[in-house]
């Protein structure tokens, strides 16, 4: 991801969207204690993950609907998952600090960690803050949803998109 994510923040929790609706689920979950990774492999998520790789035109292989085998070969579930165009994975430490030659200062970068399609980062962020409980208010979710509007809405707009 070579263009810098758009910084937001909601209290204590930091969120990262780039240009193109993709949010920082490292970031999300720093201040949680929970894995990105494992909201992944959860139940009610995986036909989700069909769902938006159908829409993105590259469809998830059926083996990947099976909850044991995601869980188990992890390493290739993820790899299938970045494949599809659902989740990205880029390498370093959210939030590390970047040395610059100029001021000799640094600043930090949050590009790196794993990112997550914007129609799974919603219901991620409940999961973080709620652990999922629909009944429960989550306004770092609101506020997520409140972020990525604008990139749900224009994906709303294509051709072939689910309403």
């Amino acid at each position: 991801m070579s263009n810098h994510p758009a910084i937001h923040y909601c209290g204590k929790h930091i969120v990262a969207i780039s240009p193109d609706g993709f949010v920082s689920a490292s970031l999300l979950a720093k201040h949680f204690g929970k894995s990105a990774r494992e909201y992944l492999a959860l139940g009610e998520v995986l036909p989700q993950l069909a769902e938006i790789s159908e829409q993105i035109g590259r469809p998830l292989h059926a083996q990947w609907q099976d909850l044991q085998k995601a869980r188990r070969h992890e390493p290739d579930f993820h790899r299938a998952l970045a494949a599809a165009g659902v989740i990205r994975n880029e390498c370093g430490d959210p939030g590390r600090i970047i040395r610059t030659a100029t001021t000799g200062g640094g600043q930090k970068d949050f590009r790196p960690g794993l990112w997550l399609h914007p129609r799974l980062a919603t219901g991620f962020a409940r999961w973080q803050e709620v652990g999922g409980k629909d009944w429960l208010a989550s306004p770092l979710s609101e506020f997520v949803a409140d972020k990525l509007s604008k990139h749900l809405d224009a994906e709303a707009e294509l051709p072939g998109a689910c309403a």
